[in-house]
């Protein structure tokens, strides 16, 4: 599973002359289900589904088990998914004071032998067919264009 990302030219917000720049941005995947974790696990290590597919449920029992708890969920050379508590501000209605809540989130802490791995991560870069200015020089000369 390698991670797809792809060139972005916006104009510089803070450049008076509207020069563009660069950023990269990730491809949204999708979500990954279980079955595309399992078949994953029987390419790389041919490990049957069927058996893969317990596991990775279980794993994820795991999870929630100990997030609803209110307690870390620590999988050992992967990370740590731990439970959050911030405080958001949530705008009143008309005339009303804003309300400040609690809201539960989940954080990850990647292990650093995941760090580690995801610096050698495949990438692959998807050119957007749907942008005219992909693949223009923005220092052409514009008395060339006429």
């Amino acid at each position: 599973m390698g991670l797809k990302y792809r060139k972005v030219k916006e104009v510089n917000p803070l450049d008076p002359e509207g020069e563009k720049i660069e950023r990269y941005e990730v491809i949204d995947q999708g979500v990954v289900g279980t079955d595309e974790i399992v078949k994953e696990m029987e390419e790389r290590f041919g490990i049957p589904v069927k058996k893969s597919k317990n596991v990775v449920k279980l794993l994820v029992k795991y999870i929630k088990v100990r997030l609803s708890q209110g307690l870390p969920a620590p999988i050992p050379t992967f990370g740590t998914f731990v439970p959050v508590t911030k405080k958001v501000k949530v705008p009143g209605r008309k005339g009303k004071k804003d309300k400040i809540v609690e809201v539960r989130e989940i954080e990850f802490i990647p292990s650093p032998e995941l760090e580690e791995r995801l610096q050698n991560i495949e990438l692959e870069e998807v050119k957007d067919e749907t942008d005219p200015t992909e693949n223009t020089d923005s220092t052409q000369d514009q008395s060339q264009t006429k």
